[in-house]
């Protein structure tokens, strides 16, 4: 028997399914432009927010809230919401205690945005460096896996004050 149609097959199936985990938004890369995502050059946390991933059980949203607490602005919250329905999310903020401003993005506009890539979890920015990028889970701790990057960049910069609030801009 031949295995040149099972590997053909393989590779075949493989192309299909698109884009691998490999695809998505690494130390060192430019975070893609969206109007409302500050650029500056401080720290900045990105939370990018679909509704599937406030619609389950464990959805990261303590751990952000956790981070805050420590942080502060000085190390400030932007939440990219991504899809329709942006009073759900703001909402969902809300109801977790989770601080912010919020920049709405429909999901074709993101999808052109991120070119194919997946943007998905907490993006830790510096300007607009992406110095460390965490996929919240129930099993893992957004301040210690942030932390490591964080405390050096931050020594000599000053103190950790109160959070932003709540500000919704919509592009469509």
């Amino acid at each position: 028997m031949s295995r040149t149609p099972f590997v053909f097959a393989w590779l075949l199936a493989m192309a299909a399914c698109g884009r691998t985990a490999g695809d998505s938004l690494k130390p060192g890369d430019t975070f893609p432009a969206i109007a409302g995502v500050p650029a500056g050059e401080g720290l900045r946390v990105v939370w990018v927010l679909r509704p599937e991933d406030y619609l389950k059980c464990a959805t990261g949203a303590d751990q952000v809230r956790r981070f805050q607490r420590r942080y502060g602005s000085g190390v400030p919250l932007t939440v990219l919401y991504v899809g329709e329905h942006p009073e759900w999310g703001r909402a969902f903020l809300i109801r977790h205690r989770v601080n912010g401003s919020m920049i709405v993005v429909d999901r074709r506009r993101f999808e052109r945005t991120f070119r194919g890539r997946r943007g998905s979890g907490v993006h830790l920015l510096e300007g607009t460096r992406v110095r460390k990028v965490v996929m919240l889970a129930d099993t893992s701790e957004l301040i210690e896996k942030l932390e490591p990057t964080i405390e050096p960049l931050l020594a000599g910069r000053g103190g950790r004050d109160s959070f932003n609030f709540i500000n919704i801009k919509e592009l469509r």
